[in-house]
């Protein structure tokens, strides 16, 4: 972590946490492919990076058609 008012780094241990995420995917006949994907399951609030702000939970959904 660099201290901008000491300009100097300072170790930083960050705390351990855990990310759970659930992908879907399903097939409807030869071309068509609808998927659900749930990133950050149990909405965990976490460190990264110190000073960024981590994504909460989000949904992404989908439909694929192959020609």
């Amino acid at each position: 972590y660099y201290d901008s008012s000491t300009y100097s780094t300072q170790k930083v241990v960050l705390d351990a946490f855990n990310l759970f995420s659930v992908n879907i995917n399903q097939k409807f006949g030869k071309n068509v492919e609808a998927f659900v994907n749930v990133n950050n399951l149990f909405n965990t609030s976490y460190t990264d990076v110190i000073g960024y702000t981590t994504k909460p939970r989000n949904i992404t959904l989908g439909v694929e058609y192959k020609f």
